[in-house]
């Protein structure tokens, strides 16, 4: 396991300013299989953007031409991706001219045809064009409809367009469904060889995040799966080595059987707290609470009631295998924090989150009741061991690329993340 990580950091860190040409897919499995959005963070670059599940994501060197959206009145283009040929369905008024237009993405022509509409409705295959990405044109009587297609594979011909048939009354039967399957777009990210991108797939109140580097032509999948509390928080999750963790700080405020768990804002209270309890940082839930988290003190393990329901909170040996999945405690912090100085104050020292952990810093509340370190360290609660009957917490800080153990203290107030039973 440690092998195949070295080789992908290795793969990361020797990122050059070569852009290949990927095209990405998406699919979801688990508890649903549709997927609404993906977000896509360029964790090298610190870009980002938000596409369709059902969109094809195009990663390159810079695309400097703009694109309309698919007119399905006017062209309609299937299938698409293709591994040969292409049809183009066009509709507009009997004996219109249609200008029909192929070029690359840099906006190179690559065929260019004059064609009369007899009937308004007429069908063409598009055939001889290489592996790639390419954005066919239809302007019929100054209304331009503009799509990009993904040819899958080579071919020993010359681009041509070739009138196929009338669309008639069959093939007008069976467009529904084949638009449909194909409404997808494909959009255009800059990417340069080796860089790591972090994916976030929703799908209703599902949230799967994923890492990776594309080396090749490829649909990811992301497994769904339940992560709501009983306060009605849905969470992001990743998998990580063998488990599937939290990729967010939990904000219950109620135990997993829905009981309300008790929220002290008063220091005094808090350093007499004989039971779980819970607090936002200074108080705050719109300023911290809704980035960060809550804090809970460290009475709620004498519980472990307050996960979503089919996760826990960490052992000691989870947490070990967390980071040792990334190499030494040195290291592993880094590669556990959100990059950049958004939610971490400056140095954020070594930090690439190449796992999708997304470790935030919400701080801490002392045992006597003050708030601390919000945006330089996060400190997070470990279940008690059942044979030791130790608790050490794990914190992580901005100047730092570690990960350290520290001693469990009963009544102070730590940031929580649950892994999947």
């Amino acid at each position: 396991m440690k092998r195949k990580l070295l080789l992908f950091l290795m793969i990361s860190s020797a990122s050059s300013l070569i852009a290949q040409n990927y095209m990405i897919s998406f699919s979801g499995s688990g508890q649903s299989t549709i997927v609404d959005s993906v977000r896509v963070f360029n964790l090298s670059q610190g870009t980002a953007l938000t596409l369709n599940g059902s969109d094809t994501l195009h990663l390159g060197g810079t695309v400097g031409i703009s694109e309309m959206r698919l007119n399905p009145d006017q062209m309609f283009i299937y299938p698409n991706p293709a591994s040969e040929w292409v049809y183009v369905e066009l509709n507009a008024a009997p004996n219109s001219y249609v200008q029909l237009n192929a070029t690359d993405l840099l906006g190179r022509p690559i065929l260019h045809e004059v064609l009369k509409l007899n009937t308004g409705r007429e069908r063409f295959s598009l055939s001889g064009l290489n592996r790639g990405v390419y954005i066919i044109s239809a302007n019929i009587n100054g209304i331009l409809s503009t799509e990009r297609i993904l040819i899958q594979s080579n071919s020993q011909f010359n681009p041509s367009f070739k009138e196929v048939d009338q669309a008639g009354n069959k093939q007008e039967a069976g467009k529904e469904g084949i638009y449909k399957k194909f409404l997808g777009s494909v959009v255009s990210m800059n990417y340069n060889d080796g860089e790591v991108l972090m994916t976030t797939a929703y799908s209703s109140d599902y949230k799967t995040v994923k890492t990776f580097v594309p080396t090749e032509n490829q649909t990811v999948n992301f497994e769904f799966v339940s992560c709501t509390d009983a306060s009605g928080n849905s969470y992001s999750v990743v998998s990580i080595g063998r488990s599937v963790w939290m990729a967010e700080n939990l904000k219950a405020i109620h135990f997993s059987d829905g009981t309300e768990l008790p929220l002290i804002t008063n220091n005094t209270e808090w350093l007499n707290a004989t039971g779980p309890a819970y607090c936002w940082y200074e108080n705050d839930f719109d300023t911290y609470g809704s980035v960060y988290g809550a804090l809970y003190n460290g009475l709620i393990v004498e519980t472990d009631n307050l996960c979503p329901a089919g996760w826990h909170l960490p052992s000691e040996s989870e947490w070990t295998s967390l980071t040792d999945f990334f190499g030494p405690d040195s290291l592993a912090g880094g590669m556990l924090k959100e990059t950049g100085f958004l939610h971490w104050n400056e140095p954020n020292t070594g930090a690439t989150n190449v796992g999708g952990f997304s470790a935030l810093p919400g701080g801490w509340r002392t045992d006597g009741g003050p708030f601390s370190a919000i945006r330089n360290y996060g400190f997070w609660l470990s279940s008690k061991d059942p044979q030791t009957l130790k608790v050490f917490p794990r914190g992580i800080g901005n100047e730092s690329s570690s990960i350290n153990r520290y001693w469990y203290n009963l009544k102070a107030g730590y940031s929580v993340r649950c892994v999947k039973d």
